[in-house]
């Protein structure tokens, strides 16, 4: 269908501006990495960059990453989802930037990026301003979520979409189209195919409240009543229920579908091989990394989210203890419950806000207990100081909603002293907070002290300015100042949450070289065999709390690597000189003629590591695959403890055997032994239920052995022994994905070109009240005759069709 008749629709000119400008500050504020004078912190140089350059080798090899086996034994990390092997964007960047930092470096500012471009397509959508949706889209981009957590690359890319999901799920539900449902539910399925398991879930929570929202709380009539889209619900009218269940059901499937991939491989094959692929405990889920009460007070300042959390909130990390949005963004949500107190759409937005605030705060209050409770995904992840994110975005929206309120409210509409009084409430809350909290902590940088203070003082007391312009400035004054202050405030803003906090990037030339010495020795070859059969326990001593994943680039396999796949029998086993001496080395195959079949239990281990210890060598046992699936938690029994603690005591020691390797891959093993005997052969790569085996062509079970590792059973003589991974629905599931995602991509593609085709001409008119009318009638997208007349005051846009497609 053709573009309608469209009152009060903004020229694309001012929104690409707001986008370059948006983009300029961002690049500016991180001119250090853009230059190559620092490094990503913590965990995206230690595991996310390693990983970015793994997955560009594997895509510029024509293949997918799948089993990386120079990381923890092996480990396949198709299956976490937060590597994003499967991701076509991230595969798509990695190929086209290449295993090097400057590579990672696109790909992280790209998709932090991105959540400032969602919320700028958001406001747009919302009839905002542009230069309020720029306000809004500089305190989103350098919120303490997202500068938080620069460092977790997952959680940013996982985030990124979630204004865009909101974007095109607001449109299907205001509108009588499915495609942007098709939109929304490929974009949350984008956001889970690399992203933290937590934020994705979370996604479609505060997604499912948006659409709640929409069909329980209309905008009221002096709204934006303009219609901007074709087939667009009017915001006076609900939302039909109808309309809400298939949009929901439309996200939910194809988003399922989207990111199946990743959580199909996540529950099949990393049951047996990742404590991770169970449920974690209620306490667990629940307490962890919980947000502090006392880390509310950051909303006011970005350096208070940096202070030393041992001593003001011990149980929260110091990424995810800041909530702060920047103060204009704020001040405008409050600002939008002040001008419109009776619109219960913008309620809702803060009921939701203080919702996730609620579940942030997991130890505090019992809302993130209930939801364990209730929705059994929310399981599978801790970090319920998560859930601050959407406190972030519901404020931001209700920021939105006040710039256009600022920028179009006639001047007697808006008790307009209610905003100064919310800004000075603000600014004096803001200064004695911020003193308190900075009083307890035990901050010793004197300049970094100045400057906090110097944003402090500068940013409320610009917004306290701000308000008394609104409230005492002549409204043409006020239209052409306001949005100057605030745009400038919001830069201003932008730089100081960027440099205040200390987890976005590690200035230390040292480390910037080691990084630029890594890229030198980058080794982009797939292929093993040149190396053999050789690992190390780790880049870094194995027994510290933390190693980088640095090997990667370098392609030297480690017993021990960063990831969070984790299982507490390989963690034992690095951690035991014995073990660890059995699984690294250049000799690391086994044979045994005799083995015991123990179930995997913390007992049966326990008796395993003393008989290892006894015998100065390992036993071999085998466990039942479907044992692996059911491995008890840890400290819980297992029935056959006892059984199997004898069993493994009378267990004879395996012997070192020697390999001949013809062919080693990634996700194939070939190699030629000679067993003594017929007997069973340990392999010390770990197991996971896609490896497939032949000996001598002949099929046969690759079966769990020694809790993390594979053996097959093997004839006397010359054995000739292939390893192949080969997962559950791989590759069908990732043409799904993928296809589907191709398919909206096109179809959307398809569309916004065919409506711009239809429209040849476009002009513009504005009619002043007193104007007369020309005499000029056609029809809306309802099919309902119109006239100009009825549109004085306001920008009137025509769209001028070929003569056989006049719609009237």
């Amino acid at each position: 269908m053709p573009p309608p008749l469209r009152a009060k629709d903004q020229p694309l000119r001012p929104w690409l501006a707001a986008a370059a400008g948006l983009l300029l500050v961002f690049l500016v504020a991180n001119v250090r990495q853009v230059a190559d004078r620092a490094t990503p912190i913590w965990d995206a140089s230690s595991v996310f960059a390693p990983y970015y350059t793994l997955l560009a080798d594997y895509a510029r090899a024509g293949r997918l990453l799948l089993w990386n086996p120079w990381t923890n034994g092996g480990s396949p990390d198709f299956a976490d989802p937060q590597v994003g092997a499967l991701s076509p964007v991230v595969v798509a960047l990695a190929a086209a930037t290449g295993g090097t930092l400057a590579g990672f470096r696109v790909y992280w500012l790209l998709m932090w990026f991105l959540s400032g471009l969602g919320i700028l397509l958001l406001g747009r959508h919302l009839h905002t301003p542009a230069w309020g949706a720029s306000v809004a889209a500089g305190g989103f981009l350098f919120s303490g979520f997202l500068v938080g957590h620069a460092e977790h690359t997952s959680w940013l890319y996982s985030f990124a979409w979630f204004p865009l999901m909101i974007w095109r799920l607001d449109e299907a539900l205001r509108s009588d189209r499915c495609r942007p449902g098709f939109e929304a539910g490929a974009l949350w399925g984008l956001s889970g195919v690399a992203g933290y398991p937590g934020v994705t879930c979370a996604n479609g929570i505060f997604a499912l409240l948006w659409a709640l929202g929409r069909w329980l709380c209309p905008r009221p009539a002096h709204g934006t009543g303009a219609t901007s889209s074709p087939n667009r619900t009017p915001d006076t009218a609900f939302v039909p229920i109808t309309r809400l269940l298939r949009s929901m059901t439309i996200l939910f499937v194809v988003g399922v579908l989207v990111m199946s991939p990743a959580y199909v491989g996540f529950l099949v094959e990393g049951r047996g091989f990742s404590d991770r692929a169970d449920p974690l405990s209620r306490e667990e889920a629940i307490g962890a990394n919980a947000l502090h009460p006392l880390a509310l007070t950051t909303i006011f300042s970005p350096y208070l989210g940096s202070l030393p959390p041992r001593t003001l909130w011990p149980y929260t990390d110091m990424s995810s203890a800041s909530v702060y949005m920047g103060a204009a963004v704020l001040w405008l949500a409050i600002v939008s419950l002040a001008a419109r107190p009776r619109d219960r759409w913008r309620w809702w937005l803060f009921g939701v806000a203080m919702l996730a605030i609620g579940l942030a705060l997991g130890q505090s209050l019992p809302l993130r207990g209930w939801l364990y409770d209730l929705l059994p995904p929310t399981r599978y992840f801790r970090h319920s100081s998560l859930f601050r994110a959407y406190t972030i975005f519901y404020l931001t929206a209700l920021a939105l909603l006040a710039t256009s309120d600022l920028g179009s409210t006639p001047v007697n509409s808006v008790r307009r002293w209610r905003l100064t009084i919310s800004a000075a409430l603000l600014a004096i809350a803001a200064v004695v907070s911020f003193h308190l909290v900075q009083a307890m902590a035990n901050d010793d940088s004197s300049i970094r002290i100045f400057r906090s203070r110097a944003h402090l003082w500068g940013a409320w007391l610009g917004i306290v300015t701000i308000s008394v312009v609104v409230d005492r400035a002549p409204a043409r004054l006020r239209a052409r100042v306001l949005p100057l202050f605030l745009v400038s405030l919001a830069v201003v803003d932008a730089f100081a949450a960027q440099r205040l906090p200390v987890t976005i990037e590690d200035r230390d030339p040292a480390a910037v070289e080691a990084w630029r010495q890594l890229d030198a020795h980058h080794d982009p070859r797939l292929d093993l065999a040149p190396g053999g059969t050789y690992r190390v326990a780790a880049v870094e001593d194995p027994d510290a709390k933390w190693v980088s994943n640095a090997n990667l680039l370098v392609k030297s396999a480690v017993l021990r690597g960063y990831s969070p796949f984790s299982n507490r029998f390989h963690k034992a086993w690095v951690r035991n000189r014995l073990l660890r001496g059995a699984a690294t080395g250049d000799s690391r195959f086994w044979f045994a003629r005799e083995v015991g079949r123990v179930a995997p239990s913390d007992a049966s281990f326990e008796a395993f590591v003393k008989r290892s210890s006894s015998l100065q060598a390992v036993p071999l046992v085998i466990h039942p695959r479907s044992a692996m699936a059911r491995t008890p938690r840890a400290g819980e029994p297992s029935p056959s403890d006892g059984a199997d603690r004898a069993a493994i005591e009378a267990l004879p020691p395996a012997e070192r055997i020697s390999v001949s390797v013809t062919s080693y891959w990634p996700d194939r093993l070939s190699f030629q032994v000679v067993a003594p005997s017929a007997g069973w052969l340990l392999v010390t790569d770990r197991w996971a239920h896609g490896w497939r085996a032949e000996v001598d062509g002949r099929t046969v079970p690759v079966e769990p052995a020694d809790f993390i590792f594979r053996a097959i059973a093997v004839r006397a003589g010359p054995n000739r022994v292939d390893f192949v991974y080969h997962p559950s629905g791989i590759p069908w599931l990732v043409v799904l994905s993928w296809g589907i995602l191709a398919t909206v991509a096109g179809w959307a593609t398809t569309s916004v070109c065919w409506r711009w085709r239809r429209a040849t001409t476009k002009g513009e008119l504005m009619l002043n009240p007193g104007d007369k009318a020309p005499d000029f009638t056609g029809r809306d997208h309802t099919g309902q005759t119109v006239k100009l007349a009825d549109f004085k005051g306001k920008t009137v846009v025509l769209w001028f069709y070929p003569k056989a497609d006049t719609p009237g």
